[in-house]
């Protein structure tokens, strides 16, 4: 049986370091991409035949495994979903192929807990129905409710940290320009990621990275499994430093970068 694949995405409005959103951003690139990969080769699209003038349409692939999640809910019945009333942020999300081992961290009162799909958001009524890219969908007293995760407008990095934090998260294909990073699987098995520079090599030299660098933790969680990743996420609104382990000649090595703001 395969395992779940793994897409990380997060809202972290306090780093002060380009480096650090190209790395974290970039890795959760590479898992988006090899996502969507998986996905044509478990879902192909097969040829549509030909149907009869007045045959009722056939629902699509994609509808037939939303309704296998949701019974009972149709396209032309779901209702409008409305920006969450809740006070509480959406600090992070990792969504797996497998949506019951899906995880999104909940930031309420500055501390931050992780939920998975049905459960309750502490000191409230509202459950995870789904959990998507950017937004969750909660059930909250019957109606249906979205918390996005970049509604956060404030920051306290310098403009220009969160200009291009906002390029690299519409055109994440930039990240390829600065950064490569590459996802090292040896017999189905995650090793880390390898780290090259990219077409702008400046931000990569400045870190202490070195060409063909393998990252296998930050901040001691290891990135090789998803639900270490989900506990690092958990603490990115209080990251001071990062601490990069990485392999490098056939030897551990931890890359220290400053968070604070300058």
């Amino acid at each position: 049986m395969s395992k779940p694949v793994f897409r990380l995405s997060f809202s972290q409005p306090f780093l002060a370091q380009m480096v650090t959103v190209v790395l974290l951003c970039g890795l959760g690139y590479q898992l988006a991409v090899a996502t969507w990969r998986i996905g044509e080769m478990l879902y192909p699209q097969a040829p549509i035949p030909a149907q009869p003038h007045n045959a009722t349409p056939q629902a699509t692939p994609a509808e037939i495994r939303f309704k296998t999640l949701f019974p009972g809910w149709d396209k032309e019945t779901a209702p409008v979903a409305t920006l969450s009333s809740l006070k509480v942020r959406l600090a992070g999300v990792i969504v797996s192929s497998s949506p019951e081992s899906s995880l999104v961290i909940i930031e309420q009162d500055g501390h931050q807990n992780s939920y998975g799909i049905h459960d309750v958001i502490d000191g409230s009524q509202a459950s995870v129905v789904a959990i998507k890219d950017d937004h969750v969908e909660l059930l909250n007293g019957g109606q249906h409710e979205i918390l996005r995760l970049y509604d956060d407008g404030a920051t306290s990095a310098p403009d220009a940290l969160a200009t291009t934090r906002n390029q690299l998260l519409k055109e994440p294909k930039k990240l390829l320009e600065m950064v490569a990073i590459t996802p090292v699987n040896k017999d189905g098995v995650m090793k880390g990621y390898r780290l090259n520079p990219g077409k702008e090599a400046t931000l990569f030299q400045q870190s202490g990275l070195q060409p063909n660098d393998l990252a296998i933790a930050i901040n001691g969680f290891d990135l090789r499994e998803p639900q270490e990743a989900a506990k690092f996420m958990g603490q990115l609104s209080e990251l001071t430093q990062l601490d990069i382990t990485i392999v490098r000649d056939d030897a551990e090595k931890n890359i220290f970068v400053d968070l604070s703001i300058k």
